[in-house]
């Protein structure tokens, strides 16, 4: 998956709804940013499940927002930009 294809959005209170029906959402807590030079990579704990989320960020995406370990956080991205592997 291009990584500009999946949006990253910090949980506030008046956070408006993501659409299920249009989109793949996972909400979870940030455990981890490592910044790999020209990208940083986050790593997401999901709340519904034990399998981690790795996001990769090219410079300058969200280098206006605020996000660190520990925040909680919603990752999304449209459902026809899946991708899956299967562990054989």
């Amino acid at each position: 998956m291009v990584p500009e294809m999946i949006n990253l959005k910090p949980h506030t209170k008046d956070m408006e709804a993501i659409s299920s029906e249009e989109y793949n959402v996972v909400q979870g807590q940030v455990k981890e940013i490592f910044y790999q030079g020209d990208f940083s990579e986050m790593t997401i704990q999901p709340n519904q499940s034990d399998a981690l989320l790795s996001v990769h960020l090219n410079r300058g995406i969200y280098c206006n927002t605020c996000i660190k370990e520990g925040d909680e956080i919603t990752a999304y991205w449209d459902w026809r930009h899946n991708n899956v592997l299967l562990q054989g």
